[in-house]
């Protein structure tokens, strides 16, 4: 102590009563339940225009520097919360919704963008795409099939007389409207187009029948009228078949007739039969889809089973109810083999189940024309012309030029008039 205090002098028993009261005095244990239940004092904040922001943070600045002098007064009292916070809250949200305002605009230009881009590609698209092309199924044509009976064994009086072609009408009127009637495989008297020929009547006397369509208004009066199979009608037995849901062939009940005559007709074979055997069902001679004559056999189906072995009974007996009085090779009809489906074409590999179902249906029903054009691409849309594409089949075009047909009538005008 002496060498202490002779360093830095004699200490003082002077002593800070108030200094000392703080040291006397023992701090108290907090609870935590008190300090869970006292209520914090807030200071109230005083709302400060953006405009005296820099004004507030000078302020702040020395309430933060005179702080820093007085540890003592930093502990008793809290350093108030400085005033620029909310105006730059504010300042950050106005950055924000001038953000999101551009952002929009922004967003709105490049939709505008898309839009004219996926125009300008739509044109380009319409301007290359190809014609559109679909399979031509003859749907009408099917429709109409399906409300056409076929008859056959019709005599060619009903197209000569116009009063036997009206009776032919109301003989199958009587189960519905009919909305037309077509004659077919009629034999030709003079070598003139088909339809020349009908119109003129000039058919064969030697075939006295032909085959006729008769289309209804309604389906179901066309299946019933199948019911007029086997009627007569000015002395000929009438074949009447449905042409989508035809008769189908029992070969248990039909017989197979060969040597017959190439002229031969159906009636004959009608009241043969049916003066021998009982009742016939169908008779059908075979003939040449070109000539109309007959191939020398045919089929008839009996509607009972004895008809057949009644028939078998006939083999090597004059046929009398026809002029030529040949004899006849009768036997049992044999079980063949199922025809396999023909082709549907190479189009059908595109279609669907249901389209090509209705492709096979049509090439067993439809006529020879409609066959020809079934299946085939249909072009739906053209092209326009543009300038340097040639056209096949005109002048200056591509391929032959159909010239026109040079007459010997025509020399002869040009020889004999040379002006």
């Amino acid at each position: 102590m002496s060498g202490i205090s002779s360093i830095f002098g004699a200490v003082s028993a002077k002593v800070d009563s108030k200094v000392a009261a703080l040291f006397a005095k023992s701090a108290k244990s907090v609870d935590s339940s008190e300090l869970i239940n006292k209520k914090a004092t807030g200071l109230p904040v005083e709302h400060v225009q953006p405009e005296a922001a820099n004004d507030s943070k000078d302020n702040s600045d020395s309430a933060y520097e005179s702080a820093e002098g007085s540890d003592v007064e930093m502990d008793e009292a809290p350093a108030p919360v400085p005033a620029s916070v909310r105006p730059k809250k504010r300042r950050d949200e106005d950055d924000d919704l001038e953000d999101r305002y551009m952002a929009k605009l922004l967003e709105e230009t490049k939709e505008e963008k898309k839009a004219s881009s996926d125009n300008e590609e739509e044109k380009e698209v319409t301007q290359s795409a190809p014609k559109a092309q679909t399979v031509d199924l003859k749907l009408s044509e099917l429709e109409k099939a399906e409300r056409t009976v076929f008859v056959g064994n019709v005599s060619t009086q009903v197209i000569t007389s116009s009063k036997l072609q009206k009776e032919f009408k109301n003989h199958f009127k009587k189960f519905g409207a009919i909305s037309s009637v077509r004659f077919r495989s009629f034999a030709l008297g003079e070598l003139l187009p088909r339809k020349a020929a009908f119109i003129t009547k000039a058919i064969d006397d030697k075939r006295d029948t032909v085959n006729a369509y008769v289309v209804f208004v309604q389906k179901a009066d066309s299946v019933k009228a199948t019911e007029l199979n086997a009627t007569v009608f000015h002395d000929h037995h009438l074949r009447v078949d449905h042409l989508t849901h035809p008769l189908q062939q029992d070969n248990k009940r039909s017989v197979f007739i060969g040597n017959l005559d190439f002229e031969e007709q159906e009636e004959s074979l009608w009241k043969y039969f049916t003066k021998n055997c009982g009742d016939v069902e169908n008779v059908r001679i075979i003939r040449d889809s070109k000539t109309n004559f007959g191939k020398g056999f045919a089929i008839v189906q009996f509607k009972d089973f004895l008809g057949v072995d009644k028939a078998l009974l006939l083999h090597d007996k004059v046929l009398d109810t026809s002029e030529k009085k040949r004899k006849l090779r009768i036997t049992r009809m044999k079980k063949t083999e199922k025809r396999s489906d023909r082709p549907l074409g190479k189009n059908a590999r595109n279609l669907t189940e249901k389209e090509k179902s209705i492709l096979g249906r049509g090439k067993k029903t439809l006529g020879k024309s409609d066959r020809r054009t079934l299946g085939k691409t249909l072009t739906i849309e053209g092209e326009r012309a543009k300038k340097g594409v040639k056209v096949k089949g005109i002048k200056n075009g591509l391929g032959k030029v159909k010239k026109p047909r040079i007459t010997k009538r025509s020399q002869k005008f040009r020889s004999d008039n040379p002006n």
